[in-house]
C-alpha cells in the first residue's frame, strides 16, 4: 500500500509541477513564415537560388505542387494535391 501511495504522490506532484511550466514548452515547434527556403530544386533537377529579389519579383508569391498530376477514374475516391506557398506578402491571409 505505502508503494501505491508513492507513485500516486510522484504523479501529483508531476502534475502540479507541470501545470508551472508556460504554455510554450508543451507546444510543437511550427516552422517560421518569414523563414524562406534558400534554394529549389525545379523538376529538370536545376537548382534555383531564393533570394531577397524574389518579393519584388514575385509579390504574391512562387506557387509549388508537390506532386505534378492525379490519376482520377470517374465514381472514383477524391485526391488532392498539395500546394507549397513560396515568398509573397500581398494578399497573405491573417
Amino acid at each position: 500500500m505505502k508503494l501505491c501511495n508513492r507513485i500516486l504522490s510522484v504523479l501529483l506532484a508531476i502534475t502540479i509541477c507541470a501545470g508551472l511550466l508556460p504554455a510554450e514548452v508543451f507546444a510543437y515547434a511550427q516552422p517560421d513564415p518569414a523563414e524562406k527556403p534558400a534554394e529549389i530544386t525545379t523538376a529538370e533537377g536545376e537548382t534555383v537560388e531564393v533570394d531577397d529579389e524574389w518579393e519584388e519579383t514575385y509579390p504574391y508569391g512562387v506557387f509549388l505542387f508537390a506532386d505534378s498530376q492525379a490519376n482520377l477514374i470517374e465514381g472514383g475516391e477524391a485526391a488532392a494535391i498539395k500546394l507549397y506557398r513560396l515568398g509573397g506578402s500581398q494578399g497573405r491571409a491573417t
